[in-house]
């Protein structure tokens, strides 16, 4: 609190940084994923255009730096040789972002590109001429001299095939080629040893290096991502100082962080970095969370994002983006990721009521210079955006509903009661079991918090009910109008009754792994499992629904592409249970060890 607010002081005392404001958006294709590339009109540049956008983000695997063959900076073309499939992919994917690039810009948006760095080649990368002049124990080497020249030459040629791109976003924490084959990468302090003081150089001379290339050469914007990047994690304000005192801030540079201080769960702090040091400063917001369904049903976060989650301690500041923004002058954007977080499903098919609500609000707020508050922006603007011809009275319905569906969240895929909150229980269409959440539940266990934790799930039921209540008469309401606001009508029923059948599968799964580890409740245990099987019996039925209802989750958890889990049959365990249960992981399979045999 203290060096935020120095440093704030600081900066307002030094000026606001001379970067442009800029609200930019991303639809985020799963990388790895064959299903993953998103049907959604933010693919169209004019939505993004209606709602005021500045400029578009390639999904991570789109960027210009994969188009480069390095020609300026090695003799030959081998790197990807003439007939070669390499050269064909190369061809291929440069003719796909040169039509994107055109598609975005003559809309008058910026084209920004998502690079990961450091990425190159693999023939140059292991080419017996480069390798030992390029890497260190197998990982590219951003201190050797090769390594510094090959990226000088990579952006120059970015740009000379691209001149029209606005400039690039840089992640360095993850690097991701699933779906480009021809190369290979890492991050650029990898191979550095030492104190932390020794990374936390490297890091700065790393983003001069970029600022330097890139924004003073070059005259290209960069936004340098922290996600995934510093020691010990993204949202340390004392380690970001420390990195970036050392860099001279650039009206082309600037640092983009998520809100929360970890990744977009609830019962995450604001992230410490934002409004601290110099630096202009964009900040990353997603529209469809992994960990909360990804509008499969209702789960309105916009309240929470610009005025502070109902979880957070009082007196917290800043909680929220609203405590920032207009208000410190290093805050300079929002990057929304209005499709895309995560790996999988489940998939939307044809209906974004949700991502829309989210899209409007925090675009239309952000536009408005947080003029207008967040209810005010939701029931004039983000309404009739989702639900065109829906009048004032339907809008509060609507608002009403967002409201209680934050509240049901928190208390079905995490766990108040517990310190932890339970993270990563649930993510994207997946279920976890016990291998996931067995630590939280024995901590509940032993300090006698199951009544209360049983009790968090039910009130989350409730809260269901209450919404689908809410929604039948919202529907209602609205019987009478045509086209696309009677299918999102037909949408948001559907999706309510989705997450009434989900909320009620998660809260059953619950008891059971909790009354059944704790032991002694064998009868209750054995009636809530035929509880379970009556609502995957009916949730499965879901799959078949068309455009009206999202695609239904999995009992099995998380799993990185090309880890696909086992299928395994056991005669004594519905179908449902057996078509995808992980052998050793998921929530079937810790429910069927609950079985009686």
């Amino acid at each position: 609190m203290a060096v935020a607010a120095a440093v704030t002081l600081t900066a307002m005392c030094l000026g606001a940084p001379l970067n442009k404001n800029l609200l930019l958006d991303m639809v985020q294709n799963n990388p790895g994923d064959d299903l993953g590339f998103q049907q959604t009109k933010y693919h169209n540049p004019s939505t993004q255009v209606s709602l005021g956008y500045d400029g578009l983000v390639t999904t991570g695997e789109n960027s210009i730096s994969l188009t480069c063959n390095y020609s300026n900076t090695v003799n030959g073309s081998w790197v990807f040789p003439p007939g070669s499939p390499s050269q064909a992919w190369l061809a291929a994917y440069t003719d796909m972002l040169q039509l994107w690039t055109a598609r975005t810009t003559e809309t008058g948006l910026g084209a920004f590109f998502f690079t990961d760095l450091i990425v190159f080649p693999k023939s140059i990368v292991s080419h017996p001429d480069y390798v030992d002049k390029l890497t260190t124990k197998g990982k590219i080497d951003f201190s050797k001299p090769l390594t510094k020249q090959l990226m000088i030459g990579q952006f120059q040629e970015m740009f000379e095939k691209f001149p029209n791109a606005a400039g690039v976003v840089v992640r360095t924490g993850e690097t991701y080629v699933y779906e480009n084959p021809y190369h290979i990468g890492n991050s650029p302090i990898d191979t550095v040893t030492g104190t932390t003081a020794d990374k936390q150089k490297a890091w700065a001379e790393f983003i001069t290096f970029l600022k330097v290339e890139i924004c003073e050469k070059l005259g290209k914007i960069v936004l340098f991502r922290t996600w995934d990047n510093f020691d010990g994690w993204t949202s340390s304000s004392e380690y970001y100082l420390a990195v970036l005192n050392q860099v001279t801030p650039h009206e082309k540079l600037y640092i983009s962080m998520k809100h929360t201080s970890g990744d977009f769960y609830r019962n995450m702090a604001f992230n410490r970095q934002i409004g601290v040091g110099q630096h202009a400063q964009i900040i990353e917001i997603s529209c469809q969370r992994a960990y909360e369904g990804k509008g499969a049903f209702p789960n309105y976060i916009m309240n929470g994002v610009i005025n502070g989650f109902e979880e957070t301690p009082p007196g917290t500041i800043p909680k929220s983006v609203g405590d920032v923004y207009p208000s410190n002058p290093i805050v300079k954007g929002i990057w929304t990721w209005s499709r895309g977080d995560g790996w999988w499903g489940p998939y939307i098919k044809n209906n974004e009521l949700w991502i829309d609500l989210h899209v409007a609000v925090i675009s239309s707020w952000f536009k408005h210079n947080a003029t207008l508050s967040e209810e005010a922006v939701f029931k004039n603007i983000a309404c009739p955006y989702a639900l065109p011809g829906a009048d004032a009275t339907s809008c509060s319905l609507l608002y009403n509903i967002s409201i209680l569906s934050a509240t049901a969240m928190l208390n079905s895929h995490y766990c108040p009661e517990h310190p932890g909150k339970c993270w990563g229980f649930i993510r994207d269409d997946r279920l976890g079991g016990l291998s996931q959440i067995g630590s939280a539940i024995d901590w509940i266990i032993e300090n006698k918090k199951v009544n209360e934790s049983l009790a968090n799930k039910e009130k989350s039921l409730e809260i269901w009910s209450q919404i689908a209540s809410l929604t039948e008469t919202l529907a209602e309401r609205v019987s009478s109008s045509t086209g696309h606001t009677q299918r999102s009508v037909l949408f948001l029923r559907n999706s309510v009754k989705y997450g009434v059948t989900h909320a009620g599968i998660i809260a059953s799964a619950w008891k059971i792994m909790l009354l059944g580890k704790q032991g002694g409740h064998d009868t209750e245990v054995a009636a809530e499992i035929e509880n379970y099987d009556r609502l995957w019996a009916q949730y499965s039925t879901y799959r078949l629904y068309t455009e009206a209802m999202a695609s239904i989750m999995h009992g099995y958890q998380f799993n990185l592409p090309g880890q696909n889990p086992p299928a395994f049959s056991d005669p004594n365990v519905p179908e449902f249970a057996n078509r995808w249960a992980n052998a050793t992981n998921g929530m079937h399979y810790s429910i069927n060890s609950f079985r009686k045999k």
